[in-house]
């Protein structure tokens, strides 16, 4: 459980109901579950972006690095339950100072939310 009201916030807002129309949020944070999306993340990757670091491989690959931080990977699928958008986070910190992360914040890769429309991009972000 996050302690901190920033966090909360955060993940809270993704999974209450406020997405986008047309549009589901959850949020994964067991390592097993996010190496499950493999090709279905590398499928909405590649609908988004170029960059290799997008990648599940490498996200995943980065996951396991720092195992001292807990995923909270969010995703946005549409009514036919397919993956249309993703935000790669972790918690990182301790009690009052837990604080959201990019997953390859400690890399100092660029990383970005993956998102193929605007609705999209708007549930990731209300």
């Amino acid at each position: 459980m996050l302690s901190t009201p920033t966090c909360q916030a955060a993940l809270g807002a993704m999974t209450d109901g406020n997405a986008a129309p047309g549009r589901s949020a959850s949020v994964v944070s067991a390592p097993e579950a996010f190496e499950a999306l493999a090709t279905e993340w590398n499928g909405l990757a590649a609908r988004c972006t170029p960059s290799p670091m997008a990648r599940h491989e490498w996200l995943m690959a980065a996951a396991l690095a720092f195992p001292h931080r807990r995923l909270s990977v969010f995703l946005v699928r549409d009514d036919q339950g397919r993956l249309r958008g993703a935000a790669p986070f972790v918690v990182s910190g301790v009690g009052p100072f837990e604080r959201l992360e990019w997953l390859s914040h400690e890399m100092n890769e660029p990383q970005a939310l993956l998102y193929d429309d605007p609705r999209t991009l708007s549930a990731l972000w209300t």
